[in-house]
């Protein structure tokens, strides 16, 4: 079962979501956050660099969010509850609940992971939690839905919303404060568990005591994304012979996604080639006996490049989140230095979904979902994060 808990929280002003949420954390680098963070001065952005600049203070995250509540661009919700969030772009609607999950959950099967967490990122966010004093960012879980909670969930988002943005990611967001906590939670104790999708790290030091905020999205609206391999440059000459002789090139795929069908592929850029270019390959198959990791495209793509470089794949590559656009992959490619390939490969969510059932983990980073939710929308005020 998953047992959902509705807490207290605390959220942007219709009229300041736009400019006080960001692009999801884990995805922004930590320039990144600090531009954002000193060209919108009352934003989530600079809330989280507050929590991460030293000099600040160990409780500067905290006074900030004081202050933004105090001048009503953030609203504190006085009751406790659970929230519905819609998120449309490009023609597709994702539509999630808010709520708490216990931290015990996390730790019983209840919920699944299905890579590691990165100690360093864990570390942060508690760092980023403590002085804030609250949760600022949801993990995001997803789970296989019944009639019942999608019937529910229907009902929740008849209301009236409490904002309707169209935020700076393109897509329109929108926020209902739920009425039927009750109903959900007792709807969510006839699902045996749910997947952990996006915040592993982050719950990698919770207390089975702790709250933890989550968005929960029924598995059907979730889609796994392209994950990238970054080769790193004293394998490349080898790799560039390996393609010439086993791999097709795919002269006619748009320069900035993945050729349509083409489950396995890479993209070649700087001092070798001038221009990004396309090569369908096919991965080993899964053999006999083979565990539910090496079986999936990242097992299997470990054993072309243990075999091609005689060597554990981890000394060659880095495990790297991609997004299916050329300027994405630009900055992908520019941020590896040397390195000037990039191996992609999509995961089925059959695939994840095994790896957890069976305990196995991936490494951290190498898997991308869709929705890709924007933080700042909400918050957890008054968690028992604080010692």
């Amino acid at each position: 079962m998953i047992p959902i808990v509705p807490f207290q929280a605390l959220r942007p002003t219709a009229a300041k979501a736009r400019a006080f949420s960001c692009g999801r954390l884990e995805h922004l680098s930590p320039a990144h956050i600090q531009e954002l963070a000193q060209r919108l001065g009352n934003s989530f952005a600079a809330i989280v660099q507050c929590s991460l600049d030293a000099a600040a203070g160990v409780a500067a995250g905290a006074m900030l969010l004081q202050q933004l509540h105090q001048s009503q661009a953030l609203v504190l919700q006085p009751e406790r509850t659970i929230y519905m969030h819609r998120q449309t772009k490009g023609g597709r609607k994702y539509c999630g609940m808010v709520a708490c999950v216990p931290g015990q959950a996390f730790m019983d099967g209840s919920i699944r992971a299905h890579r590691a967490a990165n100690e360093q990122h864990a570390i942060r966010w508690r760092s980023i939690s403590q002085s804030c004093g609250a949760q600022i960012d949801s993990v995001v879980i997803g789970f296989e839905s019944n009639e019942v909670i999608a019937e529910l969930f229907e009902r929740e988002i008849n209301d009236r919303p409490l904002f309707h943005t169209l935020a700076s990611d393109g897509a329109t967001h929108t926020l209902w404060r739920g009425q039927r906590a009750a109903d959900l939670a007792q709807a969510f104790l006839s699902i045996s568990h749910g997947y952990l999708l996006e915040g592993h790290h982050r719950v990698r030091t919770i207390r089975r005591d702790e709250p933890v905020m989550c968005l929960l999205l029924p598995m059907r609206d979730v889609v796994a994304r392209w994950s990238a391999r970054l080769l790193q440059a004293q394998v490349l000459p080898q790799w560039h012979a390996w393609l010439r002789a086993n791999a097709q090139q795919v002269s006619d795929a748009d320069a900035g996604s993945p050729p349509a069908g083409c489950a396995d592929a890479c993209v070649i850029s700087g001092k070798v080639h001038p221009q990004y270019k396309w090569y369908r390959f096919q991965l080993p198959d899964a053999r006999p006996g083979d565990s539910f990791m090496t079986a999936t495209e990242h097992g299997r793509l470990d054993r072309l490049l243990r075999s091609l470089f005689k060597c554990e794949p981890s000394l060659v590559s880095q495990h790297r989140p991609a997004i299916d656009d050329l300027m994405s992959l630009q900055l992908l490619l520019a941020d590896s230095h040397e390195a000037s390939v990039v191996v992609l490969s999509r995961p089925s969510l059959k695939d994840l979904t095994r790896l957890a059932d069976a305990g196995e983990l991936l490494p951290p980073g190498s898997t991308w979902f869709e929705p890709c939710v924007r933080s700042g929308l909400w918050m957890h005020h008054g968690t028992t994060i604080l010692p």
